[in-house]
């Protein structure tokens, strides 16, 4: 299995956009009860709940980020925006396809993904549009 490891959302990982910086923080929270709850062997019924959650706060988000960016026409929205598309397609066929059906340890590994993803994103990738949105008065 896995290596078996929560996100953890330090200050230091703050942007100063105040928006985004607690979306994060709110979504590194719920994927991190949805490793809880899978490692603990709960329900799928308490499972998909958190899942649906999950789906929901990420689409939430990105229409966020999103807004900023048309807002203060950023330049590589376009590509950011292709990059959000795909998790939700991810999520969604997951959801549709393989939760049902999944043992404990592919919903872990799923998870694992997410959290990976979640990392690199919202570390590295978002840094990207960091500096201009703040210069244009985002915060």
């Amino acid at each position: 299995m896995p290596e078996q490891r929560k996100l953890i959302w330090k200050s230091s990982n703050n942007f100063g956009i105040k928006s985004i910086d607690q979306q994060h923080e709110s979504l590194i929270a719920i994927v991190n009860n949805l490793f809880d709850e899978a490692l603990s062997d709960s329900s799928k019924k308490c499972i998909n709940k958190i899942f649906i959650s999950l789906e929901e706060y990420v689409s939430e988000h990105f229409r966020h980020e999103e807004m900023l960016f048309e807002r203060y026409n950023w330049y590589e929205k376009d590509e950011h925006k292709i990059q959000h598309q795909l998790l939700e397609k991810k999520l969604s066929a997951f959801k549709e396809e393989i939760f049902d059906e999944c043992s404990q340890q592919q919903l872990v590994e799923f998870i694992e993904f997410l959290k990976e993803w979640i990392e690199l994103h919202t570390l590295k990738q978002d840094l990207n549009y960091v500096e201009f949105l703040k210069a244009r008065g985002a915060i």
